[in-house]
C-alpha cells in the first residue's frame, strides 16, 4: 500500500505525534515523565533533512527521557517513523538502537544517530545506516511547552494511520476520559487510551489493541500523541519488540 499524504504541515504533525512520545515500545525508558534538565535536547524539533541526494521535511520529538520518535516526508507525504532511545552529554545527543519504519517496505532499517543542540534553539546533525548517511538541521517548536489536555481533544476524527505494511483510512472516536474505539477501511477495530503526560507538556501517553477477530490480531502498539492544529490530532507507536510501528493523522471535521 502506498504512503498516505499529510494534511497539515509536517511540522505541526511530528510536533503532535512526536512529542506525545512518552509510552514508546520494546521496554523504553519513555514511560517515566521526569522533567528535563536545563540543557536538554527534550522537544520538538522541526526542519529538513538529507539522504542519498533527496530531500526530505523532518521533525523529531525527543522526550525528557531521552526516547525519541521522528516524521519523515517528501511532497506532503509521510514516507517513514524513526524510533529510538538516545542519551545527552552536554551539547550532543546520541543514539545507538534507532530503527526506521518506511511505509510500505515490509521490515525497518536501524541506524545511529549523532546530533548537536543548543537547548530550544537548534540542532544538527546526521543518522548512520549502513552504507549511507542522512544529514538533517531543524529547529525549536515552542508549541511543546504547552500542556495537553483530554476536553482539547474529545470528538469524532477521521483520516488515516499506517505502519510497515502500508496504510488505510480510519474513523476515531475519543471519549473525554481518553477511552477511544476506531475502526479502520478494511474492518479492523481498535480500542485504547490517551492520557496526559505529568510532564506539563503538549503529550499524550497512547496505548491502542487491536481486535484479533477483525484486525488477524490481537497486538497492543504503545507512543504517544499530541494536537496538530485546532481540530487534527496524530500519533504514533511501536509493538513492544519495535518490529513494527503506527503512525496516523486525524482530523475533526
Amino acid at each position: 500500500m502506498k504512503p498516505f499524504s499529510i494534511r497539515a504541515s509536517v511540522a505541526a504533525v511530528a510536533l503532535a505525534l512526536l512529542q506525545a512520545c512518552g509510552g514508546g515500545g520494546g521496554g523504553s525508558k519513555s514511560d517515566t515523565d521526569s522533567g528535563s534538565t536545563a540543557s536538554s535536547p527534550e522537544g520538538t524539533w522541526s526542519g529538513t533533512a538529507v539522504s542519498r541526494g533527496s530531500n526530505y521535511d523532518v521533525t523529531l520529538v525527543v522526550l525528557e527521557d531521552g526516547h525519541y520518535y521522528g516524521v519523515y516526508a517528501s511532497g506532503g507525504v509521510a514516507q517513514g517513523l524513526l524510533e529510538g532511545d538516545g542519551s545527552d552529554s552536554g551539547s550532543t545527543f546520541s543514539s545507538s538502537n534507532g530503527r526506521d519504519f518506511p511505509f510500505g517496505n515490509q521490515d525497518y532499517v536501524p541506524f545511529t544517530l549523532s546530533a548537536n543542540f543548543t537547548s530550544k534553539q537548534s540542532i544538527s546533525g546526521s543518522a548512520q545506516y549502513s552504507g549511507f548517511n542522512a544529514t538533517f538541521n531543524g529547529s525549536y517548536d515552542a508549541s511543546y511547552d504547552t500542556p495537553a489536555s483530554l476536553t482539547e481533544i474529545a470528538g469524532t476524527y477521521s483520516g488515516s494511520a499506517g505502519s510497515l505494511e502500508g496504510a488505510s483510512d480510519v474513523v476515531l472516536s475519543i471519549m473525554a476520559s481518553g477511552s477511544f474505539t476506531g475502526i479502520t477501511s478494511t474492518g479492523c477495530r481498535v480500542s485504547g487510551s490517551l492520557s496526559p503526560r505529568s510532564g506539563g507538556k503538549a503529550v499524550f501517553n497512547l496505548a491502542v489493541t487491536y481486535d484479533s477477530a477483525t484486525c488477524g490480531t490481537g497486538i497492543t502498539v504503545r507512543g504517544v500523541a499530541g494536537k496538530s492544529g485546532s481540530r487534527g490530532l496524530v500519533f504514533a507507536g511501536t509493538q513492544s519488540d519495535r518490529s513494527d510501528a503506527f503512525f496516523g493523522f486525524v482530523t475533526q471535521p
